[in-house]
């Protein structure tokens, strides 16, 4: 009897060794291996992660480290997309503030001039002329604020209250827009491309004003309907920009809401899928695809958000959410 007990504990032994080391090689080949590798591959993207061959192939056929693996590459991927990305916006910047500095002098000099025209005695010159110190006032300033700050992010709105009507016009004349008959002074033909095309209706009290920095809020308007022109125009018909203040939102003390519509053919799949994100959503060929994300940043600086409500066959819809603010006067 004792023998056999010594028999069948050395065969148990035998059998738990080679189990042991059966299971030592499985866990060995399937886990740790395949772990080894994604922490090799880690390391040597820390050390160079623009370079996109140290992205990670999943090559496990265990279901969790497959999963890991999978979700190591698309992180990898997004980062390499990021870091492209960034170093592209960095060039992009060093060039702008290049850009910036040689065209703030040549809007100075034009500056100049426009200023010493103001002894012109011509009736359209006395009209015009305030509306092109101004448009140059506004570039000037803006390619400093590029020069100062590099671009990297906006400069802190000066809040204060500002009349929606006068500015939501002086944006429209300065694209050049048709003004319908009602839109207040200065209604009448554009004088700047697609003049007779598109027109501009403005829905919005002559004292109502909203808190907010004019020069922001100006740049905001201003890429809304340029898209919006650019669509109608490109939709090879003429069209209507119709801006409003949603003045029932705005008198029970939630905030104000500005909307902007265009009887346009409606936003490119592209746009919709990137929209707000700069270099993707491009309106239109050989754009940039940078004029919503700047103005979505602009309204966020104020405390607002800026929501596309609806982009259809038949036009589209943004609004402009402030917070509250308002003095209608």
């Amino acid at each position: 009897m004792i023998d056999y007990g010594w028999r069948i504990l050395r065969l148990s032994l035998i059998i738990s060794i080679i189990t042991a080391a059966m299971i030592f090689v499985a866990v060995r080949r399937f886990v740790v291996s395949p772990l080894m590798g994604v922490i090799v591959n880690v390391k040597a993207f820390q050390e160079n992660p623009e370079d996109p061959a140290r992205i990670i192939r999943p090559s496990s056929r265990l279901g969790e480290v497959a999963e890991a693996e999978q979700a190591l590459a698309e992180m990898q991927e997004d980062v390499l997309t990021a870091l492209r990305e960034r170093s592209r916006l960095a060039s992009l910047g060093e060039a702008l503030a290049k850009i910036s500095h040689d065209l703030r002098n040549m809007l100075s000099t034009g500056q100049l001039i426009a200023e010493r025209l103001e002894m012109s005695r011509d009736p359209l010159v006395a009209r015009v002329l305030p509306k092109l110190i101004g448009s140059l006032d506004r570039a000037i300033s803006l390619c400093q604020r590029t020069l100062d700050y590099g671009g990297a992010e906006e400069t802190a709105p000066e809040l204060r209250q500002v009349r929606l009507r006068a500015l939501t016009r002086e944006v429209a004349e300065g694209l050049g827009l048709d003004l319908d008959a009602g839109s207040g002074p200065g209604s009448g033909p554009g004088s700047g491309p697609g003049s007779g095309r598109v027109r501009c209706r403005i829905d919005i009290p002559e004292q109502h004003t909203v808190l907010a920095d004019p020069e922001q809020l100006y740049r905001v308007l201003a890429n809304l309907m340029r898209n919006a022109a650019e669509a109608i125009s490109a939709g090879g018909g003429p069209g209507e920009i119709r801006v409003e203040i949603d003045v029932e939102i705005a008198g029970t003390g939630g905030g104000q809401v500005i909307r902007v519509h265009d009887t346009g053919p409606g936003m490119p799949a592209k746009a919709l899928e990137n929209l707000f994100k700069p270099f993707r959503g491009g309106m239109r060929r050989g754009g940039a695809g940078l004029g919503l994300a700047i103005a979505q940043e602009l309204v966020r600086a104020h405390g607002g958000e800026l929501e596309l409500i609806s982009s259809t066959t038949e036009g589209t819809e943004f609004a402009i959410r402030l917070p509250a603010g308002v003095d209608t006067g």
